[in-house]
């Protein structure tokens, strides 16, 4: 009777691994930012008043950043990205695409027509229960330049 073993007897050789596509998130905007300045993740977990893991976490889209982090990032960051990607959160998508087209939030809510109080919480808090539909409308919302909307709306 033959043994059961749960190991190779030659080793296989690993496949190298492929750089990964840059996926727009807020976390590579920030190792980008910080490898060109030059600082360690150390310095800049010191900075946004996180630890090293959770700094890590964002920089390999682990884990999106904290919609109550954004402003500190942005800062960091110096501007706002031009695009954005789904990995972050439905919250930060819209705070981002609203500093993007300059777009107050009044005006916002009334473009997508959900509540004001909905979209202080999803912009502020990680998690925060809203419908399907809203969230939907969210999504599809977010997805043009406030441009694509001025012909429905008109601004002020």
């Amino acid at each position: 009777m033959i043994p059961i073993c749960s190991f190779r007897l030659k080793p296989v050789k690993r496949k190298k691994t492929e750089d990964k596509p840059f996926n727009h998130s807020i976390g590579e905007y920030i190792a980008k930012e910080r490898i060109q300045r030059k600082i360690t993740q150390v310095e800049l977990s010191k900075y946004f008043g996180v630890k090293v893991d959770a700094l890590s976490s964002w920089e390999t889209n682990r884990r999106p950043i904290h919609p109550k982090r954004l402003k500190k990032a942005l800062e960091f960051i110096g501007y706002v990205p031009d695009k954005i990607s789904k990995i972050d959160f439905i919250g930060t998508q819209c705070k981002v695409w609203r500093l993007q087209n300059k777009v107050s939030l009044d005006m916002f809510c009334g473009m997508v027509k959900v509540s004001k109080d909905n979209i202080i919480k999803l912009e502020t808090a990680r998690y925060c229960k809203i419908s399907d539909m809203q969230t939907t409308t969210l999504h599809t919302f977010i997805r043009h330049p406030a441009s694509y909307y001025l012909k429905e709306f008109e601004y002020v």
